[in-house]
């Protein structure tokens, strides 16, 4: 029992020393930067701070977690966002199954619905029938997506506004904080 509790002190005593891991960064021939645990010939000891002090090229932080500032309008989270380099206003909509643009956004952005399937939707007013397109290029602050289904369909007197749906949103996990207006977004694994 003696020898149980002299290894257990001793552990004890340790673990400040093991929480104290050391990284190590190095650039190989190719020009390619590592990072490890372990010392590397030519390798320079990293200090320990954030993860987002590693500048990890393959790993892009701001991408894994962002936050994106909301106004309220009329009861409905309004965010900026751009199609194509077009610039629009998205209400925020968990329900909707698609991203919804306006045609004179579509114009704009210079997306055809000529060749487009049209499919019917369900919405407050009722079925109607929309063209199903695949946007080419999305952002929502510095969220970027490609290639994201959406239908071009008026849903407001305003030109400019359409809603950010599922299909954009559903890679996402998402919180919603509105004392600050924030919408925290974090890619699904």
């Amino acid at each position: 029992m003696g020898v149980l509790r002299s290894l257990f002190f001793i552990i004890l005593l340790m673990l400040p020393q093991l929480s104290l891991a050391e990284v190590y960064k190095w650039t190989d021939a190719k020009g390619q930067v590592h990072f490890s645990n372990k010392p590397h010939q030519g390798a320079e000891r990293h200090p320990m701070q954030a993860l987002s002090s590693v500048n990890n090229p393959f790993i892009d932080l701001e991408k894994m977690h962002q936050e994106i500032k909301y106004t309220q309008k009329n009861g409905s989270m309004i965010v900026q966002g751009h199609v194509n380099g077009v610039g629009m206003q998205f209400v925020v909509d968990t329900g909707a199954t698609f991203v919804v643009i306006p045609p004179a956004i579509a114009k704009q952005a210079h997306i055809s619905t000529r060749n487009s399937k049209l499919i019917t939707l369900q919405t407050a007013n009722g079925a109607t029938q929309a063209p199903l397109i695949s946007l080419p290029t999305l952002h929502i602050e510095k969220l970027e997506q490609r290639n994201v289904q959406a239908v071009v369909q008026v849903i407001s007197p305003d030109p400019t506004l359409g809603l950010l749906g599922m299909s954009f949103l559903g890679a996402y996990h998402m919180s919603i904080d509105h004392k600050r207006q924030i919408i925290t977004l974090e890619p699904q694994p």
